[in-house]
Order: structure tokens, then C-alpha cells, then sequence
């Protein structure tokens, strides 16, 4: 009886905080769990390692890839685990690239022999770059009238 207030503690815990953010999407076997949830470090019961690469369209001029590592290291003695998170995510051939480093800190509570909470926390750094010298404009291609430039007529 003594995990039903602990479960009512977490449930009102995991719902008392608002944040709105948009996680990678990694197809595969195996992804990376911390990127998307950083209470994963915590039910981690040795050090884990994982690298993670996408390369989305790649017969396209400009491809959508993604790459990047991550580290836990279990700490059983606070029942809890500490991890980072790399990542850089190149977007259209280079117009758009996120690189986002991030430490995690994850805590796992015992409520019974077959059941377990955990919560995480993540700190992170991200250095967002938009370049925009390969996009075309409609101003590039209009005339000075608005017109584009095959239309060169007026009667």
C-alpha cells in the first residue's frame, strides 16, 4: 500500500510541467532512448554507448542527415544514472544545421518487486546555423515589375 501515494506523486509530477519541443525521428532497431527521454539514464544497469547516423533520401542533391553518440554511466549507489547527449543534424544539404550537446541526470524509485519509476532531467546547449545562399527567392526570378522574366512584352 505504501507505492500508491508514490504513484499519485509521480503521475502529478509528470503532468505539472508544460514544455513543447520536437524530438528526431530515428528509424531503426535500436535507437538512442535518452535523446527523447532523459529518465532512460536511470534504468541503465551497466555503461551503455550508442551511435546513431541517418542519411534520409540519399540519391537526392540535398539529403537530410543525422548523426550523433550518446553516454551512460550508472550510478547504483544513488539509484540513478548520468549520461551525454550529442547530436548534429544537418537539414536540406546544409540550410539548415543543429548541432545539441546535452548532460542528463536520471533518478529511478523502487515501488514494489515488479514495478519502477523514473525521472530525468536534461541540460542542454544548442547552436542553431541557417544558411541561405543556395535558396532561390521569387525576388531572384521577378523582373522589376513583378513579372517573371520570360514575360517581357507589353502591349
Amino acid at each position: 500500500m505504501k507505492a500508491k501515494p508514490a504513484i499519485a506523486i509521480f503521475i502529478l509530477m509528470s503532468f505539472s510541467f508544460a514544455a513543447m519541443t520536437q524530438d528526431f525521428h530515428f528509424s531503426g532497431f535500436a535507437p538512442s532512448y535518452t535523446f527523447a527521454n532523459p529518465s532512460a539514464a536511470a534504468l541503465a544497469t551497466s555503461p551503455e554507448a550508442g551511435i546513431t547516423y541517418r542519411n534520409q533520401w540519399p540519391g537526392m542533391p540535398v539529403t537530410f542527415v543525422t548523426y550523433g553518440i550518446s553516454l551512460i554511466l550508472p550510478v547504483s549507489s544513488m539509484n540513478s544514472g548520468i549520461g551525454v547527449n550529442v547530436l548534429n543534424d544537418v537539414q536540406g544539404g546544409g540550410t539548415i544545421s543543429r548541432t545539441y550537446a546535452s548532460a542528463i541526470y536520471g533518478y529511478s524509485l523502487e515501488l514494489g518487486n515488479d514495478w519502477k519509476a523514473s525521472a530525468g532531467i536534461g541540460a542542454s546547449f544548442v547552436f542553431k546555423k541557417l544558411n541561405t545562399d543556395g535558396l532561390v527567392f521569387r525576388s531572384d526570378i521577378l523582373n522589376e515589375l513583378g513579372y517573371p522574366g520570360y514575360i517581357t512584352t507589353y502591349v
